[in-house]
């Protein structure tokens, strides 16, 4: 079958066909010597069919590559993958909607108002994960409610400071995120004790959402821009009410970053 006739059948447009061809996904079972025409068998019909639904799928090409030599346990590690990519990205753009809509009700673009003050030395119990940027909301949640659950199973009493440390990543993008406690007097297992000294910060009051804090740190970084100062330590986010018995709209976070 000609090339015109193989993409109407397969309702794929002939730009798509000499795009598979040069990717050496789908290769003609004849290209005529003489005038270069390209020829399709019928029974390519299933590849050209498969490799258009995934490249809708946004399967990159070298998936897709790999995808139709796949043994079946190959297959399923593959489509495993996509998916949670996928997945990572649908979270991203739900967070990014959200802030939008904040952005639309606030009618302001960096609504949060920036403050300065010194924070008092400390001493707290810290727990460290190490995370991504994609997961840290996520795995920053868990790690704190399993440090919660530690405290209750030691007896120890309710803190009422939790905070998180988040570093920035390293050349892998890992990043650490030390979740912190203020110091009790019961030992709690699987913690260390970390002092963190006085310092100047900036910080803001964010209510809402975890996933909107992005909006918050923007402001922040502004400011400080702005009137010259300089990051100088990890960002702190201190949670000044329970999400469990807390309406989502009514959560109260600080953001705190260290300055000089």
């Amino acid at each position: 079958m000609p090339i015109g006739r193989f993409a109407a059948s397969c309702r794929l447009s002939i730009k798509a066909l000499r795009y598979y061809d040069e990717q050496k996904l789908l290769i003609p079972a004849y290209i005529d010597p003489n005038t270069g025409y390209r020829y399709y068998r019928r029974d390519q019909a299933h590849t050209a069919v498969t490799i258009s639904m995934l490249r809708s799928l946004d399967f990159s090409v070298p998936m897709i590559r790999e995808l139709l030599q796949a043994e079946p346990p190959t297959v399923e590690s593959i489509l495993n993958q996509q998916a949670a990519q996928l997945s990572r990205e649908l979270a991203h753009k739900q967070q990014a909607l959200a802030s939008v809509r904040r952005l639309q009700r606030e009618k302001s673009l960096l609504p949060h108002n920036v403050r300065f003050r010194t924070e008092p030395a400390r001493s707290v119990l810290a727990r460290t994960i190490e995370t991504q940027a994609e997961t840290m909301l996520e795995d920053s949640t868990v790690a704190i409610m399993a440090l919660m659950d530690t405290m209750s199973e030691a007896g120890a009493e309710a803190p009422d400071f939790v905070m998180c440390i988040n570093e920035m990543p390293n050349t892998d993008g890992v990043l650490k995120v030390h979740v912190c406690i203020n110091a009790v007097r019961t030992e709690v297992p699987a913690t260390r004790l970390l002092e963190l000294d006085s310092t100047p910060v900036a910080w803001c009051l964010h209510q809402g959402a975890y996933e909107e804090l992005g909006l918050a740190y923007h402001a922040v970084f502004a400011e400080i821009q702005v009137l010259g100062h300089e990051q100088i330590g990890a960002m702190r986010e201190v949670y000044l009410n329970d999400p469990a018995d807390t309406p989502v709209e009514q959560l109260l976070t600080e953001v705190i970053v260290p300055i000089g």
